[in-house]
């Protein structure tokens, strides 16, 4: 029915049905897209059939069978159909726990055979809107990549690096590389926004347009329950199988949050000030962290700090709290593995997957209370009995305390007012309330945007299965350029639909002392006490205006 007519069982028509029911005799020869008068006389001698017995009136029977068939064809398999990332991810998932879970009569389940019913935690509505906003996104910025290296060679250099990546695409097998490169000119098909195309590919001619195209993962999360409501692992499961949802690749800035909520777990504040200063860490082999903007004056508040992703203070922050002290909260967040022990780390170079990363960002959006992801709510047998359940709610890992966890919220929104996050307000018009932060890597290699509203956490990654495919300047290659978008694409699809629009007007509700210890400026060209001193009339009154401004914008 999906296939034949793209329609659910329940919405054929009786010539419709009569055709389906008659191709059961012979699935090829009555196939009509393969030989359609085959196929009308088949259907025509079941609507006979249902005449003779019963089932349908002569005069309606004489009707159906002078019609045509109207197909509306859809190749259906494995590869197509909305969320093939997360289904994929399902089926591993489920085959483990077939194998674990036995039948009555002491068989495991089998998966494929045992006509097993599994509700999952994706939400159609948002699945499609987050489809379709990685699909509107990608294909503009494909083409502005392919603009940017228009007149310059991408491989120039790299063809070491092309050559190892075909010896993995080869199995690791040298003979079968040569095979492979030996092969010749083929005609290929692959992957092209603009429709699927015949390419005169050589091997490596194949390779080199697959690893030019870049990828991206999309996740959406409820904040409460942690439960999976939209996944997309990549830009076409058709041609690209690995999922991007939970690849690791560096976190760039987009990491700084959960440094800064172990610095607010230790006892430093929102307001604290600190110098803008290059420092070199002499005990780290000289190390020296440097701002993308490449300035190194004045004092920032941690809040400014964080909203600006100043990342000479990010590292000062980092040292003050205290490396193990960070290791813990990352341990509280769900990340374990390949953390480097080094003030780096306060810069992303952890490389973490999107679904360890959202997940921990839910936490700090349910108040420091992170939940394990969830993505079955219910298994049934092929009789409707419960073989497995979901509990409501569980009591989730507390990360932080909640006053800790409002105060990064409260910054994360500073950083999408006032810092990298800030084109969700002024070019896409997003309303309602959003806290997050963007997060760009060395060369620019992986951008970033993970952020949450009252309701939703979600984050996007974008950049090439080989971090050298990347834009050659941060304008383009930064995450508020290459993932925001896709964030942002989808919220405006989420709150175009009535059944969401109302969900713009919550609010996160900080408390009053939360929003009291949030009340300072985020930057000051020399510390506060020093203009004080000078002028204390002008101080304050400088300060009676800038607070007077603060609530004129807030209203």
């Amino acid at each position: 029915s999906r296939r034949f007519f793209n329609k659910q069982p329940s919405e054929l028509k009786v010539e419709e049905a009569a055709m389906l029911i008659g191709m059961l005799k012979a699935t090829t020869f009555y196939n009509p897209r393969r030989n359609y008068e085959a196929a009308k006389i088949r259907r025509n001698t079941v609507l006979s059939q249902m005449e003779k017995y019963g089932y349908l009136p002569e005069v309606l029977k004489d009707s159906l069978v002078g019609t045509e068939i109207s197909l509306d064809y859809i190749q259906m398999n494995h590869n197509t159909g909305i969320a093939p990332y997360f289904r994929e991810f399902l089926r591993k998932e489920l085959k483990n726990w077939c194998s674990s879970r036995l039948q009555e009569n002491g068989a495991a389940y089998d998966l494929y055979t045992d006509g097993l019913r599994v509700i999952t935690t994706i939400d159609s509505r948002m699945q499609e809107y987050a489809e379709e906003a990685m699909k509107v996104q990608m294909k503009q910025l494909q083409k502005e990549f392919n603009s940017h290296w228009k007149y310059l060679s991408l491989w120039k250099g790299r063809e070491q690096l092309l050559e190892q990546y075909a010896l993995q695409a080869s199995d690791n097998n040298k003979d079968q590389l040569e095979t492979n490169k030996a092969r010749g000119i083929k005609q290929v098909r692959v992957f092209d926004w603009e429709g699927d195309s015949l390419r005169n590919y050589g091997f490596l001619d194949s390779l080199k347009h697959q690893l030019s195209l870049l990828q991206a993962g999309f996740l959406v999360m409820e904040n409460q329950t942690a439960r999976i409501k939209a996944w997309v692992g990549g830009i076409d499961y058709n041609y690209f199988k690995y999922d991007h949802v939970l690849s690791t690749r560096q976190a760039g800035s987009s990491f700084k949050p959960l440094v800064y909520l172990a610095a607010l777990e230790n006892g430093l504040k929102p307001c604290d000030l600190f110098p803008a200063d290059s420092v070199v860490y002499e005990e780290y082999e000289g190390w020296t962290p440097q701002n993308a903007d490449q300035e190194y004056h004045g004092y920032y508040s941690m809040k400014g700090a964080l909203a600006k992703s100043v990342n000479t203070v990010s590292v000062n922050i980092l040292m003050e709290t205290g490396l193990q002290n960070v290791l813990e909260i990352l341990h509280l967040a769900g990340i374990h593995d390949d953390i480097p022990k080094v003030p780096s780390l306060a810069l992303g170079t952890a490389e973490v997957s999107l679904l360890e990363l959202v997940s921990a960002y839910q936490g700090i959006a349910n108040r420091g209370i992170r939940h394990e992801p969830q993505y079955i709510l219910r298994i049934e047998d092929k009789d409707g009995n419960i073989l497995y359940e979901a509990p409501e709610k569980s009591e989730g890992i507390r990360i932080a305390e909640s006053l800790n966890a409002e105060l990064l919220i409260g910054m994360l929104k500073n950083a999408v007012w006032n810092g990298t996050g800030s084109s969700l307000i002024t070019h896409y018009g997003l309303k309602g309330d959003f806290a997050g932060k963007t997060g760009t890597t060395q060369n620019h290699s992986d951008g970033w945007f993970i952020g949450f509203t009252p309701e939703y956490t979600a984050g996007a990654w974008v950049g090439g299965d080989l971090p050298h495919v990347a834009f050659r300047n941060l304008a383009l290659g930064q995450g508020a350029h290459t993932a925001l978008p896709i964030y942002a694409c989808f919220f405006q699809d989420l709150y175009s639909d009535s059944r969401f629009s109302s969900q713009q007007k919550n609010t996160f509700r900080l408390s009053e002392e939360a929003l009291r210890m949030l009340d300072c400026d985020d930057f000051y060209d020399v510390k506060p006490f020093r203009i004080f001193r000078q002028d204390p009339v002008k101080f304050f009154r400088d300060l009676f205006r800038k607070k007077k401004k603060k609530r004129q914008d807030q209203n």
